[in-house]
């Protein structure tokens, strides 16, 4: 057979126009890519779909991957001239499963040396009507690499889709579009890692998925630069006199609003329709770390269940996303998994209904939140794309009419021998409950989730689109069907595949684009499908019981939480739907990290509802009231509750009843409860304190105590008190009245202490007086010397002297009580005398 091949290596950029077949070539070394595994890569096959007037062009590179300089590697093509008889030769082909193709196309020879680690390229090119093909169909090639001894250094399968020979009518392609992942964050504060803010950005998965899937090709998520400050910006940085302030004020606003409409509209020209799936829970996510700084398990990778956590800025790269999602996305079709993705078969087997209807209405509220809009309510993607009878009752029950399903759900009959249309009634006993289901086909899904990264990768998984579509169209050619493409939801292509595959679906002839809204009706799936079937894999893979009591325990305390706020808020209802995500089945690890995170938090936001602890307290008497002092450091929810507080010995401490009084506590706010207690034995005693909701459950299980030490006189101890003095009085009263008569009637003469300033009088103390016991002269001054008259300063004792003008005037009384005794000298009164009855005087002479 002729062929018309050109066989010139292509290195370093360089490629020659035409070398003969089979002649070698010096192939200059090119340093390989770090990732290089395989020593023979295909880079691209051209064109897509083969006619008899194209010419088949194959380039690649050659690898060495051994420790020793290789040389004069041949690269031959081999193919079939018979067509694949269908998908199952096609799926074998590609797993290498089938004998190499008989066929010897063209071939050339890298010469090198090509040393180590290093690569050449090569570039085999055959008329396409030298190759033989006559039929309509999928032909399968593949590209070998030999040495000079014969030895096979490598080898890669693919197809050449061939369209002569015959003509189809095209299949009907719809796509669905996942922007989708599991959540990111445990609670609403903590982020399970940082990869979202990488996500977003103009390199990362979700910001490709975003820009490749609006088709907008001018789209950049990148952040524009600031201007210098000497250069003036494009822009007017200020209004212009024709612009008011407030518009400019307005731009400012929307640009720092994460929802506001984006500048970005998608082009005028025909696009091909995609569906965009989104988890309404992964918006939020965006949206938290586009607001404002957020704290994430500083190493996203530990299977820790108390990790480290670190502080991060609000991220730009989901600011700018947000707003770019909302203006490409737009008024196209839209649906939405609900909140979380969660285990819903897992869930309604575990009698958790109510979080079930609460990942319905979350998720819609999300979306329109954070989108500006709604989505479909009346299209619903089980996780998995598969559901069981309870699932598909309970979607049925919140809106959903149509179902996207995988195939395992809804598998072809046993007899069928070609792929069935995507469409299919799902039979319901009751007629006006009855919906439909678009299938989508698992075996593209697996070619669109397989990865598309490494060398060459990109343009097998093109080829093995393109086969696998034209077999599906070869296997029915008059028939009209539909074909679903439903990539995995946490999808991660290479941007050359993503963007190549969008292209062939507008651009193969044998596949027509359409949006999913347009696929109508049943067609003739419903016979050629089996009823709704949910697999043994998928049940076994479900959350487990074990695991869903613990979060039903952590249910608990949040409801309890929950009891005590009287915003009527519920803090945690996101943070419950995130533990019971399907994202988890079959990640133990991940879902133990996320539920103890959440149980950390709840435990957290009931300690902040406290009774702050106080000192030691001294109860000085019987009775008293004791402060307590309950703290609400909640910063948004006000709260109620009560207190509740206990002797640990009620016979010696008793405290008072405290009733039903409920207290109300602001947020960051502090109430003081002045509690009775009374005291019945002197000593120690422990009370116990706890803050209750208002049916009495307590908020937290440990309890804050307070010492209380008695040391006043209890009832008890007042009675024998007072007993004993009785008796003490009783033993001492006679003694005391016989040593008041005897100082009364047979005592001597009591002197009176005089008070200072007061003038002698002459008489005797009341009590010498009475008694009759001696003489006491009245104290008078002694005469100073010089006087003119040589009498005393006091006055006559006849009544007729007086002092004389010439004489100096009395001497001032002493301010210390004193006593005369008989020779006419003073001394200082006792204090008190030993029966403590006041000053005793003292006589003498």
């Amino acid at each position: 057979m002729a062929m018309a091949a050109a066989l010139a290596p292509v290195l370093a950029g360089s490629l020659p126009a035409h070398g003969t077949a089979g002649a070698p070539l010096a192939a200059p070394a090119i340093e390989a890519p770090k990732d290089a595994g395989d020593p023979l890569v295909i880079d691209d096959i051209t064109p897509e779909s083969v006619d008899s007037k194209s010419t088949v062009r194959v380039t690649g590179r050659i690898t060495n991957t051994t420790d020793k300089a290789v040389k004069d590697i041949t690269v031959r093509m081999r193919y079939s001239a018979a067509p694949l008889a269908g998908r199952a030769q096609v799926r074998a082909h590609a797993a290498g499963d089938r004998n190499t193709p008989p066929a010897t196309g063209p071939d050339t020879t890298v010469a090198g040396p090509i040393e180590p680690g290093e690569s050449a390229e090569y570039e085999l090119k055959a008329d396409a009507k030298d190759l033989g093909f006559d039929t309509y169909g999928v032909y399968p090639m593949t590209i070998e690499a030999d040495r000079p001894s014969g030895k096979a250094l490598g080898s890669q399968d693919s197809f050449l889709p061939y369209k002569g020979g015959g003509k189809a009518d095209p299949v009907k392609v719809s796509w669905v579009w996942p922007l989708m992942d599991q959540p990111q964050r445990a609670d609403d504060d903590t982020f399970l890692g940082n990869e979202l803010d990488e996500e977003v950005g103009p390199e990362g998965r979700l910001g490709r998925l975003l820009s490749i899937g609006g088709q907008t090709g001018h789209l950049s998520l990148q952040t524009p630069e600031p201007s210098p400050p000497d250069e003036t910006p494009a822009s007017p940085a200020s209004p212009s006199p024709s612009e008011s302030p407030q518009k400019s004020a307005d731009a400012s606003d929307d640009d720092g609003d994460p929802t506001a409409k984006s500048s970005v509209e998608p082009p005028e020209e025909d696009r091909v329709p995609v569906t965009w799936a989104v988890d309404p829970a992964l918006l939020e996510d965006i949206e938290r770390i586009s607001d404002s700084g957020y704290r994430a398990v500083a190493d996203s990778g530990a299977e820790s269940t108390a990790p480290a956590t670190k502080k991060y800025a609000a991220s730009s790269n989901a600011r700018m996303w947000l707003r770019q999602a909302k203006g490409i996305i737009g008024d196209e079709p839209l649906i939405a998994t609900p909140y979380a993705d969660p285990d819903l078969a897992a869930l309604l087997r575990e009698g958790l209904e109510d979080d079930a209807e609460a990942s319905i209405e979350l998720g819609r509220q999300a979306v329109e939140e954070t989108l500006g809009r709604t989505a479909d309510p009346t299209v619903a993607w089980p996780s998995g794309g598969v559901m069981n009878d309870a699932t598909h009752e309970f979607l049925h029950d919140n809106g959903a009419e149509r179902y996207l399903l995988s195939d395992a759900a809804m598998p072809p009959e046993r007899w069928l021998g070609h792929t069935p249309t995507a469409q299919a009634p799902i039979p319901e006993s009751d007629e006006s409950a009855a919906s439909s289901a678009v299938v989508a086909d698992s075996g593209l899904t697996s070619i669109l989730g397989q990865s598309s990264w490494g060398p060459g990768e990109a343009a097998l998984a093109k080829q093995r689109f393109a086969a696998e579509t034209m077999m599906i169209t070869a296997e029915r050619p008059g028939e009209e069907r539909t074909i679903v493409l439903a990539p995995p939801r946490d999808w991660d292509p290479s941007p050359e595949l993503a963007d190549e595959l969008l292209k062939a679906t507008e651009s193969l002839p044998w596949i027509e684009p359409v949006a999913l809204d347009d696929i109508k009706g049943a067609g003739k799936g419903g016979d050629q499908r089996r009823s709704l079937t949910y697999p043994e894999k998928t049940a076994r893979s479900e959350l487990g019981g074990g695991y869903l009591d613990q979060v039903k325990d952590v249910r608990g305390d949040i409801r309890l939480f929950n009891s005590v706020l009287t915003d009527h808020s519920d803090p945690f209802r996101r943070s419950v739907l995130r533990m019971e995500s399907a994202a988890w089945r079959g990640d133990t690890p991940k879902a133990e990290q996320v539920r103890t995170i959440v149980a950390d938090a709840v435990s957290g936001a009931k300690g902040k509802v406290r009774i702050m602890p106080g000192e030691p307290y001294q109860l000085l008497g019987e009775s008293g009231k004791l402060p307590i002092v309950v703290a609400n450091d909640l910063t948004e929810h006000p709260v109620r509750v009560r207190l509740s507080i206990r002797s640990e010995n009620a016979a010696r401490l008793e405290v008072g009843d405290l009733g039903t009084a409920e207290m109300d506590i602001a947020p960051t706010r502090k109430t003081t409860v002045y509690v009775p207690i009374e005291s019945h034995v002197n000593g120690r005693t422990v009370l116990h304190a706890q803050v209750q909701n208002q049916e009495g459950e307590p908020l937290n299980v440990h309890e804050v105590t307070t010492p209380v030490t008695t040391s006043g006189t209890g009832t008890t101890a007042l009675y024998i008190t007072y007993a004993a003095a009785g008796v003490l009085l009783i033993a001492l009263l006679p003694r005391v009245l016989r040593k008041w008569r005897r100082l009364r009637f047979k005592g001597g003469p009591r002197a009176s202490v005089v008070p200072p300033g007061t003038p002698p009088t002459g008489s005797l103390d009341d009590d010498a007086a009475d008694s009759g016991h001696g003489d006491a002269a009245a104290a008078a001054p002694a005469a100073e010397p010089g006087s003119a008259h040589g009498t005393a300063d006091g006055p006559d004792p006849a009544g007729n002297g007086s002092a004389s003008p010439a004489d100096p005037p009395p001497a001032a009384p002493d301010d210390t009580a004193v006593q005369q005794n008989g020779s006419g000298s003073a001394e200082a009164a006792d204090e008190s005398d030993g029966d403590g009855e006041g000053p005793e005087p003292t006589a003498r002479g």
